[in-house]
């Protein structure tokens, strides 16, 4: 099957910042509040694949969360996972949580992996 568009565009936006080749987030200075560029692509996956239940803000609140008492993902827990722990969590899945391993790219599962850890660091 060919890339879509938007995978395209993703991993585009990896390579620029170098994550697909490092397998990571860009490393961010102490402090640093501006989103990566991965971030920002995961961003839009996180909306499509992960708002349902993690909600908008990543609080759990979304229109499954309380019914499935999804955890918020914006917690020193979540905050301190490594990269590639949050990853195989959006992969394999856990618990309620079903894995997206089947429906997402490695890219997007990386990108949406920086958005988490966006939203954990931003609540701390």
């Amino acid at each position: 099957m060919p890339p879509t568009p938007f995978t395209l565009l993703t991993l585009a936006l990896l390579l620029s910042t170098g994550v697909a080749c490092r397998g990571g987030a860009p490393a961010e200075a102490p402090g640093d509040e501006a989103p990566t560029s991965a971030a920002a692509a995961g961003q839009s996956t996180y909306t499509m694949a992960c708002v349902r239940c993690h909600g908008r803000d990543g609080k759990g609140d979304g229109e499954l969360g309380a019914k499935l008492a999804v955890p918020s993902l914006r917690t020193a827990r979540v905050a301190e996972l490594a990269t590639a722990e949050l990853e195989a969590l959006i992969r394999d899945g856990r618990g309620a949580m079903p894995p997206h391993g089947n429906r997402l790219p490695p890219a997007q599962i990386t990108a949406v992996s920086a958005y988490v850890q966006q939203l954990a660091r931003e609540a701390q």
